[in-house]
């Protein structure tokens, strides 16, 4: 569904951007930056320190001397505890989060807070989100798709970026799950769901994706390794429970599991036993086709 534009003439609810980081100092100030810059005024800032080990502590505490932040720094275990340290720490009515290397529009908080005030039913607000890249910018739209959106968020996480929330709605959901250490969004967006909180979506790139260039194998396998772990949680689950639709999907995502670790991981073992269980969850003929031409181009490299 679509959102409204602006907020209505009723009181408006008190709002929280939480800004995990983990050594963002040379970035932080800018992502600040932005959200001081909101034609929406009012919203609290807590960033929420990952033990960052470059000059983030120094560079922050001024502003928290003169209270336009609250900084609290937290021990080293990833983004979804940082949030959580964020969730935790403030009773406003709504939650929007910001990656330190990230910024927002400045109409960004007064749209989705808009949105949500007109549709009191939804937990959460999605938009658009523009991916920066040093050469170029791309628009993804986080418009859901039509039918289930449950499952389509377990074939693909169709949500961009980070979202406005009711506080209410992530404690329901149970909070992010610290276990994951990629994928953190899309396993809570998938439990939100599960409990029948729904987003209402506003169209426009409301937030700025910096895409770094840094990413390397190591980064693959942890995205690869929280995918699994993200199958076996729910995926899998929901296959054995009798799901509709949800074998093939369970099948689907073993597939490219499959493809990342025979691939960039040179996992061969790990791959012929993905292969090997989406075969057993659904064995449609096109896929098994897949999996030998697959297996031929290998052994012919």
């Amino acid at each position: 569904m679509d959102g409204a534009e602006g907020p209505r003439a009723d009181r408006e609810p008190s709002l929280c951007v939480v800004i995990a980081t983990y050594n963002c100092a040379n970035c932080i100030l800018v992502a600040i930056a932005s959200v001081r810059a909101q034609t929406l005024p009012g919203a609290r800032i807590i960033v929420v320190d990952d033990a960052s080990t470059d000059e983030t502590a120094s560079l922050l505490a001024p502003l928290a001397a003169r209270g336009e932040l609250t900084y609290l720094r937290v021990s080293h275990r990833g983004c979804g505890a940082a949030r959580n340290a964020g969730i935790r720490a403030t009773d406003d009515e709504l939650i929007a989060f910001l990656d330190a290397d990230d910024t927002f529009e400045p109409d960004a908080l007064r749209v989705m807070v808009g949105a949500l005030q007109a549709s009191p039913e939804a937990g959460f607000c999605i938009t658009d989100v523009a991916r920066v890249y040093p050469e170029r910018t791309e628009m993804r739209s986080g418009r859901p798709p039509e039918g289930d959106l449950l499952l389509a968020l377990l074939r693909e996480n169709f949500i961009q970026g980070n979202n406005l929330f009711r506080r209410q709605a992530l404690l329901d959901a149970g909070l992010f799950d610290e276990s994951f250490h990629n994928l953190e969004d899309w396993e809570l967006y998938i439990r939100l769901l599960a409990r029948g909180i729904r987003p209402v979506y506003v169209e426009g790139a409301w937030y700025r994706y910096v895409m770094r260039g840094d990413s390397n194998t190591r980064d693959l396998t942890g995205i690869v390794e929280s995918k699994r772990q993200l199958l076996r949680t729910h995926h899998k689950r929901m296959a054995d429970e009798g799901v509709p639709g949800l074998r093939a999907i369970y099948a689907d995502q073993l597939w490219w599991l499959a493809r990342m670790y025979y691939g960039p991981l040179h996992r061969r073992g790990a791959a012929l036993l993905c292969l090997l269980e989406g075969v057993r969850y659904d064995p449609a003929p096109g896929r098994i086709l897949r999996t030998i031409r697959t297996r031929l181009r290998g052994h012919r490299a």
